[in-house]
C-alpha cells in the first residue's frame, strides 16, 4: 500500500508508526465490505427470518446475546494468539452460517445460522475497539474510531439501500411480472399463495449469496494484516511502569467508574434492544410500507449515522464525552415518540417515519465513537481484552433477558411494537441523568486532552 493511499485511509501524521497505520488501513477496507454485509444481515435477513422462523425474530435480542456471549469467549483468547488470528475466524463462520441459511429449510438449523451470523459479523464490531485502542495514539482516538465506523456504515448503507429492490427485482423475475407489481405484493407476505411464497424466499436467498461474496472479499483482505506480539500484550517494560505482576488483577475492574458505566449501559441496551432490532419487521410488517421503501428508509437512517460520526470529534471537543453521550440520547426521546405512534400518518407514513428515523439515527449514534473508546483507557492494555469481554458478556446477558421479555411479554400483541418506544424512552432518561451525575466531573473532556508522555506516545500505544 502506497503512502498516499495510507495517510488518505487513516493520517499524514508522520510520528504515528507506519505499520500501526497500516493494520488501521486494512482492517478498515475489510470492515467496509463486512458493512455491506451487515446492510444485508441487519435489514433483508431479519425479513428472512421473519419468513422462516417467526418465533425467533421475537427474540432476536435473545439469540443475538447467545452470539455476544460466545463472541466475548473467543475475544479472551486475544491475549493468547493476537487479534489476526482471531479475527480471521470472524469471516469464515459467518461463511457458513450463510451458505447454512441458503441451503438448508429446517427452522433449528437456520436458528443456530442466526447466532452464527451474529458471531461472524459481530466480532468485527468487538474487535476494532481493540485493534484501534491498539494502534492509534491517543489524540488520533476518537478521530479513527469515528472514521472507522463512517467507512463501515457508508457501504452497510449502500448495500441496505439496493437489497430491498434486489429482494424485489428478482421477486419479480421469477413471477415474470413487473418490478411495481412485485412491490405491492411485498408490502403484505401473508397474502402470497404458495408459488409466490417460495419465489420470495428464493429472492431473500439470492441476496445472501451476495453476502457470501462480499464475506469472502473481507476475509482476503485481512490475510494482510501484519502483527507483533507487543501489539496485544504489555511489554516488560510497560509492566514495570505501572507496577504490574503478571497475574490478572481483578482489583482494576473494582471502581466505581468501571462498574457504574457496565450498570448504565446495561440499562440503556435494554432500551435499545426493545427497539432498534425490529425497525425492519415494524416499518414492513405493521406500519405496511412496501419492502422496497423500507429498504430506502434504512439506508438513510444509516446515511445519518455516517454523518453523525463524522460530528462525533466536534461534538466532543466541544462539549466533552460525557455531555455529547446524554445530550445525544436525550434528543432521541421526542422522536421515539413519533416512531411510535407511525400509524396515525396514515398515507403519510412512509415518509414522515422515514425522516423520524433518519434523525433519531443519526442523533442517537453521534456520541457512538466515544462510548466504544471511552471505556477502554480505564484499564491498562493487557486487560483491554477482558474488560471488553466482561462488557460483552454483561450486553449479552441484558439482550438474553429483553429477548425473553419481547417475546413473552412485550410482543405477546402488535400493539407492542409501539409501546416499545415508550418503555426505551424512559430508560434513555434514567441513565443518562446517572452518567451525568456520576461522570462528568471526572470524564467530561477530550480523549487528546488527557495527560500523556510524549516519548511514550512515540513509542507505544496509549491506553
Amino acid at each position: 500500500m502506497n503512502d498516499t493511499l495510507l495517510n488518505t485511509i487513516t493520517s499524514n501524521d508522520e510520528k504515528w508508526n507506519k505499520r500501526w497505520k497500516y493494520n488501521c488501513a486494512i482492517f478498515i477496507i475489510s470492515y467496509i465490505f463486512m458493512g455491506a454485509v451487515t446492510g444485508i444481515t441487519n435489514d433483508s435477513f431479519i425479513s428472512y427470518l421473519q419468513l422462516t422462523v417467526p418465533d425467533v425474530v421475537k427474540a432476536i435480542p435473545t439469540y443475538g446475546s447467545i452470539a455476544t456471549f460466545i463472541t466475548a469467549g473467543i475475544l479472551l483468547f486475544v491475549h493468547k494468539f493476537g487479534y489476526k488470528k482471531i479475527i480471521l475466524t470472524a469471516p469464515i463462520i459467518l461463511s457458513c452460517a450463510l451458505i447454512t441459511c441458503i441451503y438448508s429449510s429446517n427452522p433449528t438449523a437456520i436458528l443456530i445460522a442466526n447466532i452464527l451470523v451474529n458471531i461472524g459479523a459481530g466480532m468485527f464490531d468487538f474487535i476494532y475497539p481493540l485493534i484501534f485502542t491498539s494502534y492509534t495514539p491517543k489524540e488520533k482516538r476518537t478521530l479513527m474510531f469515528s472514521r472507522i465506523l463512517y467507512c463501515n456504515l457508508i457501504s452497510q448503507s449502500i448495500l441496505t439501500f439496493l437489497n430491498g429492490k434486489i429482494v424485489v427485482w428478482k421477486f419479480s423475475q421469477s413471477l415474470h411480472t413487473s418490478y411495481d407489481k412485485a412491490a405491492v405484493l411485498s408490502e403484505n407476505s401473508s397474502k402470497l399463495n404458495s408459488s409466490q411464497f417460495i419465489a420470495y424466499l428464493n429472492s431473500y436467498k439470492f441476496v445472501l449469496w451476495i453476502a457470501l461474496a462480499l464475506t469472502i472479499i473481507s476475509l482476503f483482505c485481512l490475510l494482510f494484516l501484519k502483527e507483533q506480539v507487543q501489539d496485544y500484550r504489555e511489554t516488560a517494560e510497560e509492566k514495570a511502569e505501572r507496577k504490574a505482576e503478571n497475574k490478572f488483577d481483578w482489583h482494576v475492574f473494582a471502581n466505581k467508574y468501571v462498574i457504574m458505566w457496565v450498570v448504565i449501559f446495561s440499562i440503556v441496551r435494554f432500551g435499545a434492544l426493545l427497539v432498534v432490532p425490529y425497525f425492519p419487521i415494524y416499518l414492513n410488517n405493521f406500519l405496511h410500507i412496501s419492502r422496497g421503501t423500507v429498504s430506502t428508509i434504512i439506508t438513510f437512517q444509516t446515511l445519518a449515522m455516517v454523518l453523525a460520526y463524522f460530528a462525533t470529534p466536534y461534538l466532543e471537543k466541544k462539549f466533552g464525552a460525557i455531555v455529547t453521550i446524554a445530550g445525544a440520547t436525550l434528543l432521541c426521546i421526542p422522536l421515539m415518540f413519533i416512531m411510535a405512534n407511525g400509524a396515525m400518518f396514515g398515507s403519510n407514513v412512509a415518509w414522515i417515519i422515514g425522516i423520524t428515523l433518519f434523525f433519531r439515527s443519526g442523533i442517537a449514534n453521534a456520541s457512538a465513537p466515544i462510548e466504544g473508546s471511552l471505556p477502554l483507557t480505564f484499564v491498562p492494555k493487557d486487560l483491554v481484552p477482558a474488560y471488553n469481554s466482561f462488557l460483552m458478556v454483561t450486553m449479552s446477558i441484558v439482550g438474553f433477558f429483553t429477548g425473553l421479555f419481547s417475546r413473552f411479554v412485550l410482543l405477546r400483541t402488535d400493539a407492542g411494537y409501539g409501546r416499545a418506544y415508550y418503555i426505551a424512552s424512559g430508560i434513555y432518561a434514567f441513565s443518562m441523568i446517572l452518567l451525568l451525575a456520576i461522570f462528568t466531573k471526572k470524564y467530561n473532556r477530550s480523549l487528546d486532552k488527557q495527560p500523556t508522555k510524549e516519548s511514550k506516545e512515540e513509542t507505544i500505544p496509549a491506553n
